[in-house]
């Protein structure tokens, strides 16, 4: 992928020798090359490819907040102008804090809603935690937020970090977008260290503390019983870690860059007209959990994640969806789409569950095991967002409504997201209980939709076009908002 003809203003480098004294929002045209890792944009200009097996410190920047402003920001100024203002502050926010992580070598390698995984190659410790202490003092300056109401939003942010050996690779289809991976155990720990830090602390992992050794002090000690693991709160870095400059690689060309972007995002941007991809809007995201693959042991790893990814692109681009995210963790791999952005259609949700079937059936043609399924509707906000030279493609879900999972149940929310929801709604009185019955009933309704979709139909009442195919009745559907 390349950028567009207004380059030269897009790709300056953003460098940065201090703590940033502007708080205030900068506009800058969105860049393709943003949506690419800048060490790997880096083997890219040079016509190298990275080693995927890689040592240093991965870090993880979760921040908080964004949700209730989102809520505040559409409801004093409804949803395109909310999601504007949105952006401005979203951008300023990750702005400041992806900034500091540069100082100090980082990398974003992918973001996870409003959280970013990042990779300091080479690095024992000490940058990982001199960038987290920055980021945490960005945030400080940065996450006080006034809505033009006057509501006041306080942003925060849990940082954790871990130090060893990790996979690094590219998997997927260019023509759909490809996606860089971060993985192995040591991200499974760092995603476990990430659930004992609390918001503007910093979390060492186990390997962490070992590896800085005294060049830290140490705050709160942190057990977990199951894993019988110690995680610390970082109190003080006892090291002066000077800040370099960010040298940016040459710039791509539109070919390579092409294949990093959704290809309907891309067009955008290369137009000019990425402003319009910010939007507060309904839409329906799918999530999937799957574990299954050995990233550290397995020397098929690689081609088995990507025939997965692969697989669940031509799912999901086939029925008008997009796979947006892929992220790892340590209670397995999930892999987020989305339908009705950037693109929309009027039977999205009909799309999403046709979709979700055969998503599960990815687990009968690929090395994907424990595939579990989610998928939800609700008012997302739809656009990119980052630093000048690090963007996402975002939404921000709502709570899944139903779960398709493995074992052939239709499981709908009225817990928390993946683990362990057993309950069901009926839409009227009904003795039916057995979960069988009603997954056997989704697909009937699933099938009958497909096949007046397949005649030309779609589900609107008109006059003289009535189907002769009567639809099953739905005795069960999600709850409602």
């Amino acid at each position: 992928m390349t950028q567009p003809e207004t380059r030269e203003a897009d790709a300056r480098p953003f460098t940065d020798t201090g703590p940033s004294t502007d708080t205030g929002p900068s506009v800058v045209a969105d860049n393709p090359e943003a949506y690419i890792a800048r060490d790997r944009r880096r083997a890219l200009s040079a016509g190298m490819e990275l080693p995927d097996r890689v040592s240093g410190s991965a870090l993880f920047a979760d921040i908080s907040g964004f949700t209730p402003l989102t809520e505040a920001l559409a409801k004093e100024l409804g949803p395109q102008r909310g999601a504007e203002e949105l952006t401005v502050n979203i951008g300023r926010v990750f702005q400041a804090v992806i900034g500091e992580l540069d100082a100090f070598g980082g990398d974003v390698i992918y973001f996870s809603g409003d959280a970013i995984t990042c990779w300091i190659d080479g690095d024992d410790g000490t940058l990982a935690c001199a960038a987290a202490i920055a980021m945490q003092e960005a945030i400080g300056r940065t996450g006080n937020v006034v809505t033009p109401g006057g509501a006041e939003v306080r942003l925060a942010m849990k940082v954790a970090i871990a130090v060893g050996d990790a996979r690094r690779f590219i998997v997927g289809d260019p023509e759909s977008q490809l996606i860089d991976v971060l993985a192995g155990r040591l991200i499974d720990d760092l995603a476990a260290a990430e659930h004992f830090a609390q918001k503007g602390e910093v979390v060492l992992e186990p390997s962490a503390i070992r590896r800085l050794g005294n060049r830290v002090s140490l705050g709160e000690l942190r057990h977990d019983e199951e894993t019988d693991r110690t995680y610390a709160v970082l109190d003080q870095l006892h090291v002066d870690v000077p800040r370099t400059p960010v040298e940016e690689p040459p710039p791509l060309s539109e070919d390579l860059v092409r294949s990093w972007l959704l290809p309907p995002v891309f067009e955008r941007l290369r137009t000019g007209r990425g402003e319009f991809l910010t939007e507060l809007r309904p839409a329906i995201p799918v999530f999937l959990r799957f574990t299954g693959i050995d990233y550290d042991n397995d020397p098929d790893a690689i081609p088995e994640l990507d025939e997965f990814v692969r697989g669940a692109q031509k799912i999901m681009s086939g029925y008008g969806g997009n796979v947006l995210q892929l992220t790892l963790g340590d209670k397995g791999a999930y892999l987020y789409g989305v339908f009705g952005s950037p693109i929309a259609h009027e039977d999205d949700e009909a799309r999403a569950a046709g979709a979700a079937l055969e998503l599960r059936d990815l687990e009968k043609s690929t090395a994907a095991r424990e595939i579990q399924i989610g998928v939800t509707r609700g008012t997302l906000r739809s656009g990119t967002y980052g630093h000048l030279m690090r963007h996402s493609e975002g939404t921000e879900p709502a709570t899944a409504f139903y779960i398709l999972s493995n074992g052939g149940a239709l499981l709908t929310r009225n817990d928390t997201f993946f683990p362990k929801i057993s309950t069901v709604s009926p839409k009227r009185d009904t003795p039916a209980t057995d979960w069988q019955a009603c997954w056997q009933e989704f697909e009937e309704i699933y099938q009958w939709r497909r096949r007046q979709l397949d005649q030309g139909r779609i589900e609107v009442p008109v006059p003289g076009t009535e189907t002769n195919d009567p639809a099953p009745i739905e005795r069960w559907a999600p709850p409602k908002d």
